[in-house]
Protein backbone atom coordinates (compact mmCIF):
# COMPACT_ATOMS: atom_id res chain seq x y z
CA UNK A 1 0.00 0.00 0.00
CA UNK A 2 2.76 2.47 0.88
CA UNK A 3 4.63 1.58 -2.32
CA UNK A 4 1.57 2.49 -4.38
CA UNK A 5 1.27 5.73 -2.37
CA UNK A 6 4.81 6.70 -3.39
CA UNK A 7 3.99 5.91 -7.02
CA UNK A 8 0.70 7.82 -6.87
CA UNK A 9 2.41 10.90 -5.39
CA UNK A 10 5.05 10.84 -8.14
CA UNK A 11 2.35 10.42 -10.81
CA UNK A 12 0.38 13.37 -9.39
CA UNK A 13 3.46 15.60 -9.64
CA UNK A 14 4.13 14.57 -13.25
CA UNK A 15 0.51 14.65 -14.47
CA UNK A 16 -0.22 18.07 -12.98
CA UNK A 17 3.26 19.55 -13.50
CA UNK A 18 3.46 20.61 -9.84
CA UNK A 19 5.22 19.64 -6.63
CA UNK A 20 3.45 16.84 -4.75
CA UNK A 21 4.19 15.55 -1.26
CA UNK A 22 3.96 12.13 0.34
CA UNK A 23 3.15 13.00 3.96
CA UNK A 24 3.65 10.54 6.82
CA UNK A 25 1.26 11.22 9.71
CA UNK A 26 2.95 12.49 12.87
CA UNK A 27 0.68 13.34 15.76
CA UNK A 28 1.53 15.86 18.48
CA UNK A 29 1.99 14.90 22.12
CA UNK A 30 -0.84 15.55 24.52
CA UNK A 31 -4.05 13.93 25.71
CA UNK A 32 -6.21 15.62 23.05
CA UNK A 33 -4.52 13.57 20.30
CA UNK A 34 -3.92 10.31 22.19
CA UNK A 35 -6.43 8.16 20.28
CA UNK A 36 -5.45 9.67 16.94
CA UNK A 37 -1.79 9.02 17.77
CA UNK A 38 -2.62 5.32 18.22
CA UNK A 39 -4.36 5.22 14.83
CA UNK A 40 -2.20 7.50 12.70
CA UNK A 41 1.24 8.27 14.20
CA UNK A 42 3.65 6.91 11.52
CA UNK A 43 0.87 4.48 10.55
CA UNK A 44 -0.83 6.45 7.77
CA UNK A 45 0.06 8.63 4.79
CA UNK A 46 -1.61 11.16 2.49
CA UNK A 47 -0.82 12.99 -0.72
CA UNK A 48 -0.64 16.78 -0.59
CA UNK A 49 0.33 19.73 -2.79
CA UNK A 50 1.58 23.25 -2.11
CA UNK A 51 -0.89 25.61 -0.38
CA UNK A 52 -3.41 27.27 -2.74
CA UNK A 53 -2.33 30.67 -1.40
CA UNK A 54 1.18 30.12 -2.78
CA UNK A 55 2.55 30.99 0.66
CA UNK A 56 4.72 28.01 1.62
CA UNK A 57 4.30 28.90 5.32
CA UNK A 58 0.61 27.97 5.04
CA UNK A 59 -0.53 24.36 5.52
CA UNK A 60 -0.26 21.99 2.56
CA UNK A 61 -3.43 21.17 0.64
CA UNK A 62 -4.40 17.55 1.22
CA UNK A 63 -5.53 15.70 -1.94
CA UNK A 64 -6.26 12.25 -0.51
CA UNK A 65 -7.73 10.93 2.70
CA UNK A 66 -5.32 9.42 5.21
CA UNK A 67 -4.50 5.91 4.06
CA UNK A 68 -3.61 3.61 6.97
CA UNK A 69 -0.94 0.95 6.82
CA UNK A 70 -2.04 -2.59 7.69
CA UNK A 71 -2.91 -2.98 11.38
CA UNK A 72 0.18 -3.44 13.53
CA UNK A 73 2.64 -1.89 11.05
CA UNK A 74 4.44 1.44 11.05
CA UNK A 75 6.65 3.32 8.61
CA UNK A 76 9.72 5.35 9.45
CA UNK A 77 11.61 7.64 7.06
CA UNK A 78 15.30 6.69 6.90
CA UNK A 79 16.92 5.93 10.25
CA UNK A 80 15.11 8.83 11.89
CA UNK A 81 11.98 10.87 11.12
CA UNK A 82 14.04 14.03 11.63
CA UNK A 83 16.02 13.15 8.49
CA UNK A 84 13.07 14.25 6.31
CA UNK A 85 11.90 17.86 6.19
CA UNK A 86 8.58 18.62 7.86
CA UNK A 87 5.74 20.68 6.44
CA UNK A 88 2.72 22.17 8.15
CA UNK A 89 -0.52 20.33 7.52
CA UNK A 90 -4.02 20.83 8.84
CA UNK A 91 -4.72 17.32 10.14
CA UNK A 92 -8.45 16.80 9.54
CA UNK A 93 -10.03 13.58 10.77
CA UNK A 94 -13.59 12.35 10.72
CA UNK A 95 -14.63 10.90 14.07
CA UNK A 96 -11.48 12.24 15.70
CA UNK A 97 -11.17 11.99 19.46
CA UNK A 98 -9.61 15.44 19.67
CA UNK A 99 -9.73 18.62 17.62
CA UNK A 100 -10.67 17.68 14.08
CA UNK A 101 -8.39 20.21 12.43
CA UNK A 102 -5.10 20.27 14.35
CA UNK A 103 -2.15 21.89 12.61
CA UNK A 104 0.81 19.52 12.79
CA UNK A 105 4.24 19.26 11.22
CA UNK A 106 4.69 15.94 9.42
CA UNK A 107 7.65 14.33 7.61
CA UNK A 108 7.31 14.86 3.86
CA UNK A 109 8.83 13.58 0.66
CA UNK A 110 8.56 16.20 -2.09
CA UNK A 111 8.38 15.18 -5.76
CA UNK A 112 9.08 17.78 -8.45
CA UNK A 113 7.08 18.26 -11.68
CA UNK A 114 9.27 15.76 -13.55
CA UNK A 115 8.94 13.08 -10.86
CA UNK A 116 12.33 13.55 -9.19
CA UNK A 117 12.75 13.93 -5.44
CA UNK A 118 13.27 17.60 -4.53
CA UNK A 119 13.26 17.22 -0.73
CA UNK A 120 14.99 15.91 1.25
CA UNK A 121 18.16 16.83 -0.60
CA UNK A 122 20.23 13.68 -0.22
CA UNK A 123 20.86 10.45 -2.11
CA UNK A 124 18.33 7.67 -2.51
CA UNK A 125 15.80 7.57 0.31
CA UNK A 126 14.59 4.72 2.46
CA UNK A 127 11.22 4.22 4.10
CA UNK A 128 11.37 1.42 6.65
CA UNK A 129 8.29 -0.70 7.26
CA UNK A 130 8.07 -2.90 10.35
CA UNK A 131 5.68 -4.56 12.80
CA UNK A 132 5.46 -2.14 15.70
CA UNK A 133 5.16 1.57 16.35
CA UNK A 134 7.15 4.81 16.51
CA UNK A 135 7.06 6.60 19.87
CA UNK A 136 6.65 10.36 20.43
CA UNK A 137 10.44 10.87 20.29
CA UNK A 138 10.66 9.13 16.90
CA UNK A 139 12.21 5.87 18.13
CA UNK A 140 10.94 2.66 16.50
CA UNK A 141 9.67 -0.18 18.71
CA UNK A 142 9.20 -3.59 17.14
CA UNK A 143 6.48 -5.87 18.42
CA UNK A 144 6.07 -9.61 18.27
CA UNK A 145 8.67 -12.11 17.13
CA UNK A 146 9.20 -10.49 13.73
CA UNK A 147 12.61 -8.88 13.44
CA UNK A 148 12.58 -8.28 9.69
CA UNK A 149 12.37 -4.73 8.48
CA UNK A 150 11.20 -4.24 4.92
CA UNK A 151 11.94 -1.02 3.16
CA UNK A 152 11.07 1.03 0.14
CA UNK A 153 14.05 2.57 -1.64
CA UNK A 154 13.14 5.70 -3.58
CA UNK A 155 15.63 6.75 -6.24
CA UNK A 156 16.44 10.45 -6.07
CA UNK A 157 16.72 11.35 -9.76
CA UNK A 158 13.77 9.33 -11.04
CA UNK A 159 11.54 9.23 -7.95
CA UNK A 160 10.83 5.58 -8.68
CA UNK A 161 10.32 3.30 -5.65
CA UNK A 162 11.54 -0.27 -5.18
CA UNK A 163 10.43 -2.68 -2.45
CA UNK A 164 13.29 -4.44 -0.60
CA UNK A 165 13.40 -7.00 2.20
CA UNK A 166 16.13 -7.55 4.74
Amino acid sequence: MLLSGVEQTRATAIEQGISAYLVIAKMPDGPEAALDRERYHFKAFAICVDPPSGNLADPLKQLTAWKPLPVGFAAQPLASPSAWPTKKLKFVLNGSSGPSDMEVFCPTLKFGPTGEIEEPESGDLLLKIFAGFVDAQGAPHRTGAATAIDQIRIYRFTGRPRYETN
